[in-house]
């Protein structure tokens, strides 16, 4: 009866947190209660009344007292492990007081959609130099020859010309460095994730749920087909981590990247990524889908044709575009194919000679640094 009639658990609730984080990360910030009823409250929790799944929330402390019209901020803490898109919504306020045997209770419904980027690997990618290439093979660039001045050298990068090499410096320090002129050409990256394809069997919406929930077991007698798409589900989830690492690594180096991937009817295309967010968001909710050829080799032509160095990154199933892949990108392009993929001693495929392809397992993304070499 004293709980009921003089417990006034009457606060205004509001939030005040980061929207966005990538997975592996907490979403950080506080709730703010503000007691509006007539009485001080006591022994106070606060907490999520349902979270999405893949999101939790460590146990808040009670808050010991809440004066009548006054604020509080309560720490505020998500930890997030899948990408993706969630909802968030309702915040319970509860109270034990006086005795610790009624729990009285308030939800107040605060809807609140947070978006969880792909987890961030520690890609490293040698030998970039900001605002300039060290690749071999360039885009045609008229040169003032008047303003061709030397302006310093950078670290050696295999295929170099052999006349821009420094000599004297390599002598010097022990090892080759490579003159830069002020003509010298901008790197300009572009990133390109390809989507699975969707197959047959995983058009039933009760076996894409199956999957997903039970992916990482594998001690069960599946059906061969379902065990191979068990295997390309994590490996299509690594190389959406992969892509956006790489993206992440090259905005860090201040290099010029532009972002490329495909939904069922069209391209998302980022010309140059100044948001490094969006390229992220688009990687957060992205799906297997299946891939108009057409639209492909024609959207991809156009995104290739302005870059000197591409990052494709995919599963096995890409190898199956290699004909448009090589038809759409030009000779003159330094063109890295990685793969992500369970199978370890399989060969490359046959790819030109302006195309460097590895692959990427599960272990080789444990390690603390991945360097794609």
């Amino acid at each position: 009866m004293i709980a009921y009639f003089f417990i006034h658990l009457k606060v205004d609730i509001n939030r005040n947190h980061t929207l966005s984080t990538h997975a592996g990360r907490p979403l950080t910030g506080h709730i703010q209660l503000c007691n509006v009823g007539i009485t001080t409250l006591k022994d106070i929790e606060v907490f999520e009344r349902e979270l999405p799944f893949g999101v939790t929330q460590p146990k808040i402390d009670f808050i010991a007292e809440i004066k009548k019209n006054t604020i509080t901020k309560i720490p505020f803490t998500l930890h997030t492990q899948t990408r993706g898109e969630y909802l968030l919504k309702s915040i319970v306020v509860a109270t034990s007081y006086p005795f610790g045997m009624i729990r009285k209770i308030k939800v107040k419904k605060l809807p609140q959609k947070i978006v969880v980027y792909p987890q961030i690997l520690p890609i490293n990618i040698p030998n970039q130099t900001p605002g300039k290439t060290n690749f071999t093979i360039h885009q045609p660039k008229t040169i003032d020859l008047e303003k061709n001045e030397y302006i310093g050298n950078r670290e050696y990068s295999f295929g170099d010309q052999f006349t821009h090499i420094d000599h004297k410096a390599w002598g010097r320090i022990g090892v080759p460095v490579t003159k830069v002129y002020q003509n010298d050409y901008d790197i300009s990256v572009g990133v390109i994730f390809i989507e699975n394809l969707v197959d047959d069997i995983e058009q039933s919406s009760g076996l894409k749920s199956f999957l997903k929930r039970f992916k990482s077991i594998y001690t069960i007698n599946y059906d061969p087909v379902i065990y191979k798409n068990i295997f390309d589900e994590d490996n299509f989830e690594n190389a959406i981590k992969v892509t956006t690492s790489i993206i992440k690594f090259l905005m860090s180096q201040k290099i010029k990247t532009a972002f490329y991937t495909l939904t069922e009817n069209s391209a998302e295309i980022i010309s140059e990524i100044i948001e490094p967010e969006k390229a992220y968001e688009i990687l957060a909710l992205i799906n297997k889908v299946k891939i108009n050829n057409d639209i492909f080799l024609t959207t991809l032509i156009e995104f290739a044709q302005s870059l000197n160095c591409l990052y494709i990154i995919g599963t096995d199933q890409t190898i199956s575009y290699r004909d448009i892949l090589i038809k759409a990108i030009p000779e003159d392009t330094n063109t890295n194919i990685i793969l992500c993929s369970n199978q370890t001693n399989e060969l490359l495929p046959d790819l030109p000679p302006h195309f460097h392809c590895i692959k990427l397992t599960e272990e080789n993304l444990k390690q603390e640094s991945i360097t794609l070499v």
